[in-house]
């Protein structure tokens, strides 16, 4: 909370009390109310400040949501054909005569397999290794 804020709460609970006492006194006001209201004082003023920050960036916030919209409206540049091509029979990359290095100081570890199996199974299953030597 700011400054202000914490001054004008200070400022409702002392004057809530100026007034609540003396009622209190001549038994207008139960006892126990001197402890209710400052506090619902208090609790009042701990709404205001996130409410007058979300009314503050509302401005942002709407600005942001026309941008979304509009990426929104932009029409699909790719569609999908009406009639699309069947999927391949095997997804084996082939490599011929190709060789793997970790880097450009290590010895090369030969010639892989000709046939990739396609990406299958765990990270660590030797997939990654070929897909790097081919990128």
């Amino acid at each position: 909370m700011s400054a202000l804020a914490v001054g004008f709460t200070g400022i409702a609970v002392i004057g809530l009390l100026v007034v609540a006492v003396p009622a209190a006194r001549s038994h207008r006001l139960p006892g126990y109310m001197l402890a209710v209201l400052p506090l619902v004082a208090l609790g009042a003023f701990e709404s205001v400040p996130p409410v007058a920050d979300a009314v503050s960036r509302l401005s942002h916030y709407l600005a942001a949501a026309r941008r979304v919209l509009a990426i929104a409206a932009i029409p699909t540049p790719v569609h999908d054909p009406v009639d699309p091509a069947p999927e391949p029979a095997g997804t084996d990359v082939v490599l011929k005569d190709a060789a793997l290095r970790y880097s450009l100081d290590s010895p090369g570890l030969g010639r892989p397999h000709d046939v990739v199996p396609a990406a299958r199974g765990s990270p660590s299953s030797g997939r990654v290794a070929p897909a790097r030597a081919v990128s």
